[in-house]
């Protein structure tokens, strides 16, 4: 008796076991499987198509849209620094007041930059002029734009006492007339330029489409060698101004 309870123990395990299947689901289940995995990869490849798909007409859709925007109009000009005023120049320059940079920017001069070089004591000027971007390629409402720009920096009344303490630090070239008096004395702005303008000879290209947000960039570095700053309320002693400036000032 205990001989025949073990042999029927025996067979009902043999029976119940997960590893035992029929002929019959073993090919169908090898069947199953192998049309999964078939599927499995012709989606995959199908999905890597179509995503290199995507990304070559992006690329082709993003070098289309630089190539068409429009480059922004560079400047540059030159001017002498008298070798004494150094340290006023930088400080006034080594943080300029931000009234002066928010009539740059409603001017629509961006990444406005000045250079020295100290064995000839040049200053050399290079800006970006933006004005041109809306214009749809029209050359004379450009020119107007861009004159109607610099016109709102000439008088603008805080800019132009900006360059009284500017401009007893430089010295112009000879293609500003030596009978007129300085830009922040003229009563209306004039066609001659107290910086030199500079030929452009060369770029290479790549040209910026996009500006940052902020009018001061956090990575200069100061150049006045005492640490000197100024502001509107707090400006250096030296100034360019005439008597009758100094009346309407005092007034």
């Amino acid at each position: 008796r205990k001989i025949r309870v073990r042999q029927r123990t025996m067979t009902f395990a043999r029976n119940a076991s997960p590893f035992k299947m029929n002929t019959k689901n073993n090919k169908n289940g090898s069947s199953n499987q192998y049309l999964f995995i078939t599927a499995s990869v012709v989606a995959t490849i199908a999905a890597q198509w179509l995503l290199r798909h995507i990304r070559r007409n992006r690329n082709k859709e993003q070098t289309a849209t630089l190539c068409c925007e429009v480059a922004p109009r560079r400047f540059g000009g030159a001017i002498q620094l008298r070798p004494d005023m150094y340290n006023l120049y930088t400080q006034l320059h080594d943080r300029i007041w931000d009234q002066v940079l928010e009539r740059l920017q409603k001017s629509n001069i961006r990444n406005f930059t000045i250079y020295y070089h100290p064995e000839t004591s040049t200053l050399f000027s290079h800006f970006e002029w933006i004005g041109n971007v809306t214009t749809n390629g029209d050359k004379h409402e450009e020119e107007r734009r861009f004159k109607e720009d610099m016109n709102a920096i000439a008088t603008d009344k805080i800019t132009r006492e900006w360059w009284s303490y500017c401009e007893p630090c430089q010295k112009p070239f000879s293609q500003w007339p030596a009978i007129l008096l300085p830009p922040s004395q003229q009563h209306d702005p004039t066609e001659e330029n107290w910086w030199a303008p500079l030929i452009c000879v060369a770029h290479c290209g790549y040209w910026p489409i996009q500006y940052a947000n902020s009018s001061r960039d956090p990575e200069f570095i100061p150049r006045n060698p005492f640490g000197r700053v100024s502001t509107r309320e707090k400006p250096p002693q030296n100034r360019n101004i005439s008597h009758e400036q100094e009346t309407s000032i005092m007034q």
